[in-house]
């Protein structure tokens, strides 16, 4: 019925197995939190190494006071230096988690040691208009959603999961306790979603992620930084747009170092846009300009190419559009950049207007000739 990779496909059943196992796991790693907790849960910082014997003696005794229900909410009460440090997991996370567990859609997978105890988990959230909602429960995640599309884009999103090729990893989590096996099992997983070149979303506090996403291509977009975690542990939100380079030319750039994908959202287009008019017979700065890496080709002798049709080909769709009375900004633009052997003071004079009017009429072209490749140019 449906292929994670996009080469070999799986029957209902078989995906709906993973599922099930998956929200069984983390529902009963839920069902252990009120159990087996303490409130908060946590740990017990020492100042000297315990001995195992003086470990398990005061595990013990924490356990015997304080854990299970009917002890909730008793006062700790510590001495000979110890501290408590809570580590609980935020009544915002365990609500989202449950939402998330509950949505069919969602993508869970639990990493396991080799005596099939959990050792980590991912959740990946297909973005669609059914799960906006969904992740606007959480104040780390929503940010993100909102910084990259405006409100319109949002709306035209598509309906349901299976009609979306845009991914929210939203949860990577692992333990102490073998995590470099467990993170490299879950990431090697969630690495599968990038074969169907679609877009990526992740939001993260920690900077050896952010720093992993970075370097993997993803652009940090400025207006979805947040401080759900606290103000200690700002979080910053990613976004990776391969609907218009596809899998093998993303997967060459990061071998190759050539940075991230630059985006519509993550750039002025309209300072772009006037830049690159302004080099228009220039190849070299055309093919690596910031409005170029939105293009589909990669760097060589095409790109340029590429940027000016894509431009012209925006510029006559506008012209088509618009009303008449609209059209003298892009008669003005054309004068201005795209007329060889014309001067300045030619433009305005062929125009027939003040040179005041004339150069309003050209700023009014980029603007609107800006949107229209920001639309043509933007996530798939």
């Amino acid at each position: 019925d449906r292929s994670d990779d996009g080469l070999i496909g799986r029957s209902r059943l078989q995906r709906a197995a993973a599922v099930v196992q998956a929200g069984i796991s983390i529902q009963a790693y839920g069902n252990a939190l009120y159990e087996n907790s303490v409130t908060p849960s946590g740990a017990v910082e020492v100042d000297d190494e315990l001995t195992g014997e003086q470990r398990e003696s005061l595990a013990s005794r924490i356990r015997q006071l304080f854990a299970r229900p009917q002890n909730a909410g008793k006062v700790l009460v510590l001495d000979q230096g110890l501290k408590w440090k809570p580590i609980s997991i935020s009544p915002e996370d365990a609500e989202f988690l449950e939402a998330a567990l509950r949505y069919a859609g969602a993508r869970h997978r639990i990493a396991r040691d080799r005596a099939g105890v959990a050792k980590g988990f991912s959740t990946v959230v297909p973005v669609c208009r059914e799960t906006i909602p969904l992740l606007d429960l959480h104040s780390g995640f929503a940010p993100l959603l909102h910084a990259y599309w405006k409100p319109k884009e949002l709306a035209g999103l598509p309906l349901t999961a299976e009609k979306s090729s845009i991914f929210y990893v939203v949860y990577l989590v692992h333990a102490r306790e073998g995590a470099g096996a467990a993170r490299a099992a879950l990431l090697r997983d969630v690495s599968s979603i990038f074969s169907v070149s679609g877009v990526y979303l992740c939001s993260t506090p920690l900077p050896t992620y952010k720093n992993l996403l970075e370097a993997c291509g993803f652009q940090r977009v400025p207006g979805a930084r947040n401080t759900a975690w606290g103000a200690d542990y700002p979080v910053d939100g990613y976004v990776l747009d391969l609907s218009r380079i596809g899998f093998e030319s993303w997967v060459q750039r990061v071998m190759c170092e050539q940075g991230p994908v630059a985006t519509p959202q993550a750039m002025d287009v309209a300072v772009e846009l006037k830049a690159a008019l302004r080099h228009w017979t220039d190849d070299p700065w055309l093919g690596r300009c910031r409005l170029a890496e939105a293009t589909v080709v990669e760097r060589g002798a095409e790109r340029p190419i590429a940027l000016r049709r894509a431009i012209l080909s925006a510029l006559a769709a506008k012209e088509a559009d618009d009303v008449s009375e609209d059209t003298a900004c892009y008669r003005a633009l054309k004068l201005t950049y795209l007329t060889p052997r014309l001067t300045r003071k030619q433009a305005v004079r062929t125009f027939g207007t003040s040179k005041a009017t004339f150069y309003r009429r050209v700023n009014d072209g980029i603007r609107r000739l800006a949107a229209a490749l920001t639309v043509a140019l933007g996530p798939g």
